[in-house]
């Protein structure tokens, strides 16, 4: 037993000193870790090394270990140092911001584990990647829009909020709508594509049709901006198919770069519109910022038109147009995580701008008016004032658009220098030197007109009346266009609508219409059931008038009508007015008299506040004096203040006309049915009256440029137009042949009248030559000078008038010419008896020649008034004349004493003939069927004058 004991130790002392030699531990040195702290990145690696040394050698390292944030990686990845030390790294990436604890562990093959100590890491939060930037740039010019752009590109910022702040205040998340439109298939440009063998194509019409199957289609591609900012879009179009087929919608898909049959497909029949939301989103990197739509069609001709709903949301953006001025803004975000709270900033400079402005004139000849127009078309200059300038005096000045009326006749002829400038304003320079335009008035044509009467061939010895005027007629036209009559004209009136002059003509027989003062050129007159439209004014940018419900119920209707074509924009009951028949804008308000009940309304046009006026005032003519009073009236004359309709006066005269005016000093209307003219002082209402004699008067008006009172007189044969000066002297007519003038405007010393026919004429007449005060008018006869009118009953024979002036300061010479033909005039009478034309046969119409009983007058004149008839020694055979000695246009004619409707000439005979001509005139007899033969006495008239 003591033997196999000693064999035991004997092992175990042999195997103890080979083991402690070979098992040396690992041992961990030389940490190495980043910058600490190191600063966050999304993308971030963070190396942190160890060197592992083992005296037993690199090969007995068996495991190497870093434990970070209580999570144990395996490191594989090392560098040999040597036979004995190995340096080790790990890479950790995606740290968030924050701290944390690691350490390295290694053991050997035999088993041995050593470890560091704890050690300490920080990753610190970073500050965020901002910018701002602007199109078009930092510093603009009023009124240029300016697009602000907030951006970052920070990851790992899901806590971390964006904001842009202008001076202070948050941009809010903006969302727009845009429709990008495309061509319609039809007009033939719109991008079209087809296939199939049994497809047509129309290239005329841009149509598809196909026999079968999806054969046809059309397709559209569109671009889109800021495409990081698209959230959807929409598509339309239209269809027109057949038997039940339907239009199918794809789309271009992105992701598999292919068509993608959109799943909500248009109906089977009768949809015109309809919108298809596509849900797709266009991705940051901006691949797919396109959208491209294709329809196919099947069985049908279809077309399609529309276009893209694009909906942009635009966040940290703002698009704006801002006023001039400095511009703080800032792009801040929260802090989170990761970052840092941080902000930048920029400043926008919006400069003040130069206004824009234009001027346009015209030159002129004197004396008409031309139209200046002073336009601007800024925005943001409502405390901005334009001002026009005429030889360095302001004539006028506004808020907008400038119009203009210059007058060559207070201006006179030369060139006159007109500038357009406006002050300085919140968003604008002040422009004092503006633009500048000449405007040169040139000298005038006199109106010359020379009129004889009763015309200018007279037979001696009528007494003739040559004189030399200077009025004259225009322009006329007839109211026939399109094919209708515009006529029973009771409203007419001027209006300044939009830099041009129309006459508004409102009517009694349903058709309306508003000419251009320049062309006489009208749009197609508006139809209205009842017509009986009245008077009409011009205000706020539409033309009112009134009407009547029915021809059988007179209430009142006023209409609010559009200043383009009169078409109805709305109506107003005024049912208790019964017959309308005038209105007045004045002080504000629209006047309107009612002549069925003596009532007068007052509209205010602003909120269409309605006020009745009863049992006062019965007009048939009103007029406003200076927007304070209001003068009117029909059986009486009232005097109304317009502020305050309470204080009114009368005058107890009546018996008024459609229209009356005012002057300065004087309201002037007419009685209508006694033709009395009357002017009352308007200060106290006493009144003087001109008899006109002739009726009926329909209206008074004043040329305040001549200072001249008008009363227009039509009757049925004759316009006139008689003329006073203000106290009812120096009267002038002027007649209008055929023409029964109703309605007249005066303006600028030109007239415009219109008749009472249907269809009614519309004449432009211009009465005087203004500023004609320097020119002498002189009339000549035969080049001698003779007073004018020249009267007088003058010698057979050709005289030349001549009516000139040699002119002057505002006119040019003129002159013009007519010939007055004075001519001699013979009347012969023959008698013929016993004309026996023998026996004819029954109904046998022939023209036989009278065989006896024929006695005839030679005549014999040398055109100088001396006429001589003599009878020859022989009758003649045949009814013939000789006219020796001059030229004569002889006209017969022939009148029987029995059976008068037998013997007749076989045409009114008008003959030129010379000297020593015979005469034959032609007879014929239509016998009945009871009358064959007969004896017949007949007289025989020759009229001849001198050729």
């Amino acid at each position: 037993m003591r033997q196999k004991i000693f064999l035991v130790l004997s092992i175990f002392l042999f195997f103890i000193p080979i083991s402690l030699a070979q098992n040396y531990p690992p041992t961990i040195s030389n940490l190495k870790e980043p910058t600490d702290p190191s600063v966050y990145g999304y993308y971030k690696i963070y190396e942190f090394n160890a060197t592992v040394c083992d005296e037993d050698g690199v090969n007995d390292i068996n495991v190497t270990l870093f434990e970070f944030d209580n999570k144990n990686y395996t490191v594989t990845n090392y560098e040999e140092i040597n036979t004995t030390c190995r340096e080790y790294y790990y890479d950790i990436s995606s740290l968030s911001a924050g701290s944390y604890n690691y350490r390295w562990i290694a053991n050997d093959t035999s088993g041995t584990t050593v470890s560091t100590d704890w050690q300490s890491f920080t990753v610190s939060k970073a500050t965020p990647s901002l910018t701002l930037s602007i199109t078009p740039s930092w510093s603009v010019t009023y009124p240029t829009t300016v697009k602000v752009k907030g951006s970052e590109n920070n990851l790992g910022d899901a806590d971390v909020n964006y904001s842009l702040f202008r001076n202070g205040s948050l941009i809010p998340i903006q969302y727009v709508s845009k429709y990008f439109e495309t061509s319609d298939v039809y007009e033939g440009d719109f991008p079209s594509l087809y296939n199939g063998n049994d497809t047509n194509w129309d290239s005329r019409t841009g149509r598809c049709y196909a026999e079968g199957g999806y054969k046809c289609w059309v397709e559209e591609t569109w671009y889109l901006e800021d495409t990081e900012f698209i959230t959807g879009v929409a598509f339309k179009f239209k269809e027109e198919h057949y038997n039940g087929n339907r239009p199918s919608v794809y789309f271009w898909n992105h992701t598999s770069n292919s068509w993608t049959l959109f799943p909500d497909q248009p109906p089977t029949h009768g949809a015109e519109y309809k919108k298809y939301i596509l849900t797709y989103q266009v991705p940051e990197d901006g691949i797919g910022d396109f959208v491209k739509v294709r329809l196919y069609q099947k069985w049908c001709w279809a077309y399609y038109e529309g276009g893209l709903y694009v909906n942009w949301t635009y966040t940290n953006v703002e698009e704006k147009l801002l006023g001039a001025g400095i511009y703080n803004y800032t792009f801040n975000s929260t802090e989170g995580q990761n970052y840092t709270s941080y902000s930048v900033s920029q400043t926008l400079t919006v400069n003040k701008g130069i206004l824009n402005l234009s001027l346009t004139v015209r030159n002129v000849t004197y004396p008409y008016d031309s139209l200046v127009i002073a336009s601007e078309n800024n925005i943001g200059d409502s405390d901005v004032t334009y001002e026009l300038w005429k030889n360095n005096k302001k004539v006028s000045e506004g808020k907008d658009k400038i119009y203009y009326l210059f007058s060559s006749y207070e201006g006179g002829i030369g060139e006159f220098i007109f500038r357009f400038n406006s002050t300085g304003g919140a968003n604008w320079t002040t422009n004092s030197s503006g633009v500048v335009s000449k405007l040169y008035v040139n000298k005038g044509v006199p109106n010359l007109v020379l009129e004889a009467e009763p015309s200018w061939t007279v037979i001696y010895p009528t007494q003739t009346k040559v004189s030399g005027k200077t009025s004259k007629t225009i322009q006329e036209k007839s109211l026939t266009d399109y094919g209708t009559k515009v006529g029973n004209i009771h409203g007419f009136n001027l209006a300044f609508i939009n830099g041009e002059y129309k006459l508004i003509a409102t009517s009694r027989s349903q058709l309306s219409t508003i000419i251009d003062v320049k062309t006489f050129t009208y749009p197609a007159p508006t139809y209205f059931d009842v017509g009986y439209l009245e008077e009409n004014e011009y205000v706020n940018g539409y033309v009112w008038s009134v009407t009547r419900v029915s021809s059988s119920d007179e209430r009142g209707i006023l209409l609010k009508l559009s200043p383009v074509d009169l078409s109805v924009v709305e109506t107003y009951n005024i049912y208790k007015c019964v017959r309308p028949s005038t209105m007045s804008y004045c002080g504000g308000y629209l006047w309107i008299g009612c002549y069925g009940n003596a009532t007068l309304v007052r509209v205010n046009l602003t909120d269409m506040n309605i006020t009745y006026f009863f049992d006062t005032f019965k007009a048939h003519s009103m007029s406003c004096d200076n927007d304070k009073w209001l003068f009117g009236g029909k059986d009486i004359v009232f005097k109304l203040n317009v502020s305050n309709p309470s204080e009114y006066y009368t005058l107890g005269i009546g018996d008024f006309s459609d229209d009356s005016d005012v002057s300065d000093e004087y309201y002037y209307f007419c009685q209508e049915n006694s033709g009395v003219g009357v002017r009352v002082n308007k200060s106290d209402l006493t009144y003087s009256t001109v008899t006109l004699g002739d009726n009926p008067c329909y209206g008074a008006f004043y040329d305040d440029r001549r200072e001249k009172v008008l009363f227009v007189i039509g009757n049925t044969t004759v316009g006139k137009i008689i003329e006073f000066g203000p106290d009812f002297t120096n009267k002038v007519v002027y007649e209008f042949p055929d023409y029964p003038v109703n309605e007249l405007i005066v303006f600028n010393s030109t007239y415009y009248l219109v008749d009472w026919n249907n269809p009614a004429t519309l004449r432009r007449f211009s009465p005087v030559n203004l500023g004609d005060s320097d020119l002498t008018y002189n009339l000549y006869r035969n080049d001698s000078l003779v007073s004018n009118p020249d009267v007088g009953i003058r010698e057979i024979g050709i005289y030349v008038y001549k009516f000139n002036t040699s002119g002057g300061e505002n006119y040019t010479m003129a002159e013009i010419e007519k010939i007055l033909n004075v001519q001699a005039y013979i009347s012969i009478t023959l008698n013929f008896t016993s004309l026996d034309f023998g026996t004819l046969d029954v109904n046998t119409t022939n023209n036989p020649e009278p065989n006896n009983g024929i006695n005839a007058i030679n005549v014999s004149t040398n055109c100088d008034g001396r006429i001589t008839f003599y009878s020859p020694s022989t009758p003649l055979t045949y009814d013939s004349y000789t006219i020796p000695n001059s030229n004569f246009k002889l006209n017969y004619t022939i009148n029987t004493t029995s059976y008068p409707t037998l013997l007749t000439l076989d045409q009114d005979r008008v003959i030129n003939v010379t000297d020593g001509d015979i005469v034959r005139p032609y007879y014929y007899l239509d016998i009945p069927d009871y009358q064959h033969s007969g004896t017949y006495s007949t007289t025989h008239v020759i009229e001849g004058w001198c050729a």
